[in-house]
């Protein structure tokens, strides 16, 4: 999306003058980039949890608990 909108400024170029088009990419970055983050903390827990799931005799317990291994979250091209 950041890239989609850099275009858009090279293409534009009375764009790059314009304060809020600037502000809108600032912001949009730093969105992306608490995403990236918050994916990254989430992957950690996951990854977490799963070895719990792993080990004994804890294992044993959380299997008959229902317990299962969960899935991390990746990236998705909205493109494709």
């Amino acid at each position: 999306m950041v890239e989609r909108l850099a275009y858009l400024r090279m293409a534009f170029p009375e764009l790059k003058a314009d304060g809020l088009y600037n502000q809108l990419l600032t912001e949009l970055a730093d969105v992306e980039t608490d995403i990236a983050n918050r994916r990254e903390e989430f992957n950690t827990s996951v990854r977490a949890y799963n070895t719990v799931l792993t080990l004994f005799p804890a294992n044993i317990f959380l299997r008959l608990l229902g317990f299962k291994p969960k899935d991390f979250l990746s990236i998705v091209d909205i493109n494709s």
